[in-house]
């Protein structure tokens, strides 16, 4: 029998000895350095307001009580809230035949459940469901998602 030699595969370390893997120092890492003025071309342009900051004294999408109007696929007269006017406007263009007065029901539920209460920005809560409602309006959903979407 005869011993043959270790061949050595590792081509990165010719003397074979075993390496230890490179270990991260504890604690946070550290962020790239850029140019203050580089980043702040990249910055969004929105603003967070703080939680307990200046409450607005105004509705951001308006008037709740009013009705604004819009025909049907059958001539007749719809009467619907401001408030989803944008939810309408999206529900129209993809979905034409869609009833609107069942997401006019919806509003008014959520309206009447939502009552009184205030997002941190002070906003009444039902800017909420109703932004979430015109971005899936947006998407194409149909009536029962944007339904749900208010509710």
């Amino acid at each position: 029998m005869s011993a043959e030699p270790a061949v050595n595969t590792n081509a990165e370390n010719p003397a074979g000895t075993a390496e230890k893997p490179a270990v991260r120092p504890a604690g946070p890492i550290p962020l790239p350095e850029t140019d203050s003025s580089d980043a702040k071309k990249k910055r969004g342009s929105h603003r967070v307001m703080a939680a307990g900051g200046r409450v607005p004294n105004r509705l951001v999408f308006g008037s709740r009580s009013s009705k604004m109007e819009a025909s049907d696929s059958h001539g007749g007269t719809i009467r619907f809230s401001p408030m989803i006017a944008p939810v309408v406007r999206a529900v129209r263009r993809y979905h034409p035949d869609e009833d609107i007065q069942v997401l006019q029901r919806a509003y008014e539920v959520a309206n009447r459940c939502h009552e009184g209460q205030k997002r941190k920005s002070g906003d009444p809560y039902i800017t909420h469901p109703v932004a979430v409602t015109a971005i899936l309006a947006e998407m194409g959903a149909t009536g029962p998602v944007l339904a749900a979407g208010l509710l």
